[in-house]
C-alpha cells in the first residue's frame, strides 16, 4: 500500500516540477531578450548621434526583433530611417506602430514633425493634433502648440 501511494506522488510531483522548469526557463529566455533588446537600443542612440545610421539602423532591427513588440524600439527605426533619408521604411515603420499601438504619441509626433520639415503642412497638422490628444508630457506639448500655430500662419498664406 505504501508504494503505491509513493508513486501517484511521484507522478503527481514530476510534472509539476516539469512545468515550473518550463516556466522558469521561458521566463529567463524572455527577460534575457528584453534585457538585450534594450541594450542593443541604447547603443543605438550613440550610433545615431555619430550619424552612423547604417549602424543605427542594423543595432536596432536586431532590437526589434528582440522585442517586435515594442513601439519605442519601432519609432526610434523610424525615426533613424528619416535622419538616413529611407522615408519609405520610416513612414511605413511610423504607421505600422500607430496602427498597433494608437495611443503612442511619439509615432504621431515623428509623422508631424516630418512633414512639418516637408512643408506639408496639412497632413503635419493633422498628427500634430493626433500627438496632442495623445501626449502626456507638457515639454512636447509646448512644441507641438508652437509648430501648429507656425502651421496655421503658413496655411493663411496659402
Amino acid at each position: 500500500m505504501e508504494k503505491s501511494g509513493s508513486k501517484k506522488r511521484f507522478l503527481v510531483i514530476v510534472p509539476v516540477i516539469s512545468i515550473l522548469v518550463l516556466l522558469f526557463g521561458w521566463f529567463m529566455y524572455r527577460e534575457y531578450r528584453l534585457s538585450r533588446s534594450y541594450k542593443l537600443y541604447k547603443s543605438a542612440s550613440g550610433y545615431e548621434l555619430a550619424n552612423n545610421y547604417e549602424t543605427a539602423i542594423k543595432v536596432l532591427q536586431e532590437a526589434r526583433g528582440l522585442n517586435p513588440g515594442n513601439p519605442e524600439i519601432s519609432a526610434k527605426l523610424a525615426s533613424v530611417y528619416l535622419r538616413a533619408g529611407k522615408t519609405d521604411a520610416g513612414i511605413r515603420i511610423l504607421k505600422e506602430t500607430i496602427a498597433a499601438h494608437p495611443a503612442y504619441s511619439i509615432a504621431y509626433y515623428h509623422l508631424a514633425f516630418y512633414y512639418f520639415k516637408r512643408k506639408q503642412y496639412k497632413t503635419s497638422k493633422q498628427y500634430w493634433q493626433r500627438f496632442l490628444d495623445t501626449n502626456r508630457d507638457a515639454m512636447y506639448d509646448s512644441i507641438a502648440r508652437k509648430r501648429l500655430k507656425e502651421i496655421d500662419a503658413f496655411l493663411s498664406q496659402e
